[in-house]
């Protein structure tokens, strides 16, 4: 058994005791749920929002003109939850042609809007044997907690704005 000095903090906790807590918290949890739909407030699903790197899009917002801006924000519903793209809700690939109807942009200027995401890193083009695959640059905007690391390759070469680094610097920094 290690010895105590004065000023450690150190504590000993039997397992019993840490399943107890986790149980209270839980039930605590629970119950603030309670009280807030009994107050007048909803919960939602979380699937339900994505989540805006608001520093980095301010940065990159200066670059775009208004046809980008547009398409970014007309995509945000169809952006997945976990792999950043852009579906419907029943995970079938947004079409070009569906794109054209989200956004209101015509086929011609859609595409030059298109390659001008890609050549910026905003957006990655992908296809799989049957579609072709678009996918949102998890730095701008995302909905799942983690970014896997296919999404880390696709967008390697991003310029993060508010860390003046290439993303694959830091990815290399971590690997050290």
């Amino acid at each position: 058994m290690a010895s105590e000095r004065e000023g450690d903090s150190v504590k000993y906790v039997k397992n019993s005791s840490i399943e107890s807590y986790k149980n209270r918290l839980e039930k605590n949890i629970e119950q603030r749920i309670k009280e807030l739909k009994a107050d007048n407030y909803e919960t939602w699903a979380m699937e339900c929002f994505y989540k805006g790197n608001v520093r980095e899009l301010k940065e990159v917002m200066q670059d775009l003109d208004v046809y980008e801006k547009a398409f970014l924000f007309s995509i945000a519903p169809y952006v997945g939850y976990e792999d950043c793209r852009i579906k419907h809700i029943n995970g079938n690939d947004l079409s070009f042609e569906k794109i054209v109807e989200v956004s209101g942009i015509s086929k011609g200027k859609l595409s030059e809007v298109i390659k001008g995401l890609i050549y910026r890193d905003i957006l990655y083009k992908g296809k799989n044997s049957k579609n072709t695959q678009y996918f949102v640059n998890p730095w701008l905007f995302c909905k799942g907690n983690r970014i896997n690391k296919v999404l880390k390759g696709m967008f390697r070469n991003y310029r993060i704005r508010i860390l003046d680094k290439k993303w694959k610097e830091i990815i290399d920094e971590s690997k050290m």
